[in-house]
């Protein structure tokens, strides 16, 4: 008896999950403000709950539980699939400007790639933080300037005297991101030719 309420809690807890994980997976397709997706806990409770049900009728039958969850097996798949491609994306070979800069809180580098995208990976200096944000490149004259955004965030540089500097900055919600008084190099990129695609606005 105990057994079969263990089982039973665990399969209606799992149940629920799942059911809350598709209902959140609807919104996001429709384009909806939604929050994350529990991951893996709803699949592993039905997982487990078949597991433990006595006369083991639902033991052959357990895994699909993994997949019932859209925060379980096929999240965790989709996630892969898209590190992987995102990986590619953005290497260094695709790279068309890289920029290493040094400001008084943190350093970092700016790498643009194809399609109006733009890695900025930061390091505060306390080593207390650190991160990457991905943002649009809103234009970019090689050689000559280049203008950044996310959101309410933008950032223009351009060349001068060889070298690139800080034109303007707004935005940023913590200071330590800002390039203010950074001293920006450029670094080699595989293809100096290369173009960037500006996606319309």
């Amino acid at each position: 008896m105990p057994q079969y309420i263990a089982s039973s809690a665990l399969l209606g807890l799992g149940g629920l999950l799942a059911l809350i994980n598709a209902w959140i997976l609807i919104r996001q397709l429709l384009g909806k403000p939604s929050p994350s997706v529990a991951p893996v806990l709803g699949g592993a409770l039905l997982f487990t709950g078949a597991l433990l049900l006595p006369g083991g009728h639902l033991r052959p039958w357990a895994v699909i539980g993994l997949f019932l969850d859209y925060g379980c097996m096929p999240y965790l798949l989709l996630a892969s699939i898209s590190t992987v491609r995102e990986t590619r994306r953005h290497a260094a070979k695709n790279r068309i400007l890289s920029l290493q800069y040094d400001a008084e809180k943190c350093a970092g580098e700016i790498h643009l790639y194809p399609e109006s995208e733009c890695a900025y990976t930061w390091a505060a200096k306390d080593g207390l933080s650190q991160g990457s944000i991905l943002m649009k490149v809103d234009a970019y004259d090689p050689g000559m300037s280049l203008s950044l955004s996310i959101q309410d965030t933008r950032v223009s540089l351009t060349m001068r005297d060889d070298r690139w500097q800080l034109e303007s900055e707004h935005g940023w919600h913590d200071p330590v991101l800002s390039l203010a008084d950074a001293t920006i190099a450029e670094t080699p990129v595989r293809d100096q030719d290369a173009r960037i695609e500006l996606a319309p606005d």
